[in-house]
């Protein structure tokens, strides 16, 4: 997977560049005009957002070269979210919660699987550029496993779509966007420690990826 981490650390690096060029440019032009337009603060606030929201990812994704898994309450980890997601949903996306009682401990690297979130925020905040909710649930799976879902109400992919998304390509977002870097390292990080991951999405049908991992 070393490889797939140089590529998307480059790919977070090259995006970040892009969010920064577009703050000191809207910083730039307040500075000329030496006056308070609302429209250029706000444009310059929400880029300064975005930058922090993939600095944090491009953290995330440095810290994994030494995976350490361990045991990890998911229903904790879940309820502990708001804070990392909502720099990368935005304003105008709902996060939401369904957690199992008595579930068992998961057995994973917590960086791995906020890496992993993170990369699923943005994509699912891509699919809804109107707004919409982000639902977190979790539940016992199969064989002992703990299922972590992630569903989204944007606008969802035919099988085709769902298919390059898998592929270990990065699907770049458009300028001023979160960029979606795609559903291969989100299986790659899930794969490595042992679990597995479904995917479920059908055009305006939103998207329901469902984390397999083992148990402690």
């Amino acid at each position: 997977m070393n490889g797939d981490l140089k590529e998307v650390a480059a790919a977070l690096a090259h995006d970040l560049n892009n969010f920064l060029q577009v703050v000191l440019g809207n910083l730039e032009l307040l500075r000329r005009r030496r006056e308070f337009v609302p429209e250029t603060v706000e444009a310059a606030l929400n880029a300064t957002r975005r930058s922090a929201a993939l600095a944090d990812r491009l953290q995330a994704l440095g810290r994994l070269q030494a995976p350490e898994p361990r045991a990890l309450d998911l229903n904790r980890f879940a309820a502990e979210l708001t804070d990392l997601l909502s720099p990368t949903l935005g304003r105008e996306i709902s996060l939401e919660r369904e957690l199992a009682p008595d579930l068992p401990l998961a057995f994973v690297d917590p960086r791995a699987l906020q890496l992993v979130l993170l990369e699923l925020a943005a994509n699912a905040s891509a699919a809804m550029p109107r707004g919409g909710r982000l639902m977190i649930r979790t539940a016992q799976g199969p064989q002992g496993s703990v299922v972590l879902e992630v569903t989204d109400t944007g606008d969802g992919m035919s099988a085709a779509a769902l298919e390059r998304a898998r592929a270990p390509l990065l699907s770049r977002g458009e300028r001023g966007k979160p960029g979606g870097l795609g559903l291969h390292i989100v299986e790659s990080c899930i794969r490595a420690g042992g679990g597995r991951v479904e995917l479920a999405s059908a055009p305006d049908a939103g998207t329901s990826v469902k984390l397999f991992l083992p148990s402690a």
